[in-house]
Parts: structure tokens; sequence; C-alpha cells
């Protein structure tokens, strides 16, 4: 009894510290190291407030006015459903009224601290911990 005890009282540590959710938020179009090769630097790092659980990121290349971009934003947030979170999943975007043509559009969101950091946002390791923890609990 006293090791389940202990078990909930550790899992209850881990959603506490899950509440207060730290993401990764910058904008290539401001930053060149907010990119594709991502090292994650420390003043990136944003504390989102306490309702935000998770972080996202949107990946986009096309043309703007004719001329090739890429873009790459990580935010505070689980803004999208991941139904377009793979390269090959990308959507074809195009906006007449503001010049952008033959672009492609991937955007993803995770749960848990500083999961947008690389290629494909990542799931948090308390968020598995705390589902291990659960399910030997309800056993």
């Amino acid at each position: 009894m006293a090791i389940k005890l202990t078990l909930l009282v550790f899992a209850a540590c881990i959603v506490g510290y899950t509440l207060a959710v730290s993401c990764y938020v910058c904008y290539s179009h401001l930053d060149s190291t907010c990119n594709d090769k991502y090292k994650s630097p420390a003043d990136h790092l944003t504390d989102c407030g306490d309702d935000v659980t998770g972080c996202s990121k949107t990946h986009a290349i096309g043309k703007f006015e004719g001329s090739r971009y890429k873009s790459l934003n990580r935010t505070c947030g689980v803004i999208y459903d991941n139904a377009i979170c793979k390269f090959e999943d990308a959507y074809p975007f195009e906006d007449a009224s503001q010049s952008i043509t033959d672009s492609e559009v991937w955007q993803c969101s995770c749960e848990g601290d500083s999961c947008n950091t690389g290629s494909h946002v990542s799931y948090s390791l308390s968020a598995f911990v705390l589902t291990a923890v659960t399910a030997f609990l309800v056993r």
C-alpha cells in the first residue's frame, strides 16, 4: 500500500509539473536560428502560462510575390490536430490576394515541456511516465 501511495504522490507531482508548460518560441523571418537544424537555444524557451498544455510548430515553403520563401515558426499552445504534421501530408496553399502561390504547409502540435524542438514535434516523457504509473495503480 505504501508503494502505491508513493507512486500516486509521484504521479501528482508530474501532473503539477506539466501544467506550467514551456515551449520554444521563434519565427524564422525574425531569427535565422529558428530553422530546420534547430539547436534549441535557451533564450527561445518561453513560459507559456498555466492554461497552456503544449506547443506547436508551423513550417511553410512557397512563393511570395514570385520569390521563394521558407518559414518556420514555433509557438505556445496546442493549435493543430496533427493531420498535416509530416512532410508527405503537407497541404497546398495559395492566396492570390496576398501574392502567395505554389506553397505547402505542415502544422504540428505536441503536449508537454519543450516538445517543439526538432524536425517533428515529440511527445512528453512525463506524459509517458504518468500513463505508466496510472496503469500500474489501476491494475
